[in-house]
């Protein structure tokens, strides 16, 4: 929600810009995140996101309730991410962004049925792999790829979508993958 002079609070309108605009902004303050997370989160934290992934991915689509327990460990991860860089700043930018990515995904971007929770699991898991193995470069370009492909789990499959200035910017190398 946005407030508008003289208007009030309005919806904000979601469009090809603010896509663009997000998911840039998701890779960019994501990456690092990523790293310092592969280099500095506990060994207890990162088996425990290694033992929670691996079991719902397990059980994903089989229980009713799947879903909202994944997108519970999805944001516990984020988080987890978030905290790992002990900056306030970085983590509040993070989570409206994420705020964003999921108005993203409400709105008429979204492939209604396009979700898929076994692979958003397997992408975080090679994040957290990576970060087992103390693996900076390989946790940020996990991330990035988790990221790529949630972008494309939301948009509509349309081949024009990004065309223009911004797709010259450094996201269609992210809408490529």
């Amino acid at each position: 929600m946005e407030t508008v002079p003289q208007r009030g609070m309005q919806i904000v309108r979601v469009d090809t810009r603010m896509v663009q605009d997000v998911f840039q902004l998701w890779v960019i303050l994501a990456r690092p995140l990523a790293e310092a997370f592969a280099r500095m989160a506990p060994d207890t934290l990162i088996d425990e996101f290694c033992d929670r992934h691996s079991a719902a991915l397990a059980n994903a689509g089989r229980e009713r309730d799947c879903a909202e327990r994944e997108r519970e460990l999805e944001l516990r991860f984020h988080e987890a991410l978030t905290a790992t860089a002990r900056n306030e700043l970085i983590a509040d930018a993070y989570r409206v962004n994420l705020v964003r990515v999921s108005i993203i995904a409400l709105s008429r971007f979204a492939v209604p049925d396009g979700h898929d929770v076994g692979a958003s699991l397997k992408e975080r898991l090679k994040i957290i792999t990576a970060s087992k193995s103390r693996n900076p470069g390989q946790a940020a370009a996990a991330i990035e790829a988790h990221i790529a492909a949630s972008l494309q789990r939301m948009i509509a499959p349309a081949p024009d979508v990004f065309t223009g200035p911004a797709a010259a910017s450094g996201l269609g190398r992210i809408i490529a993958a």
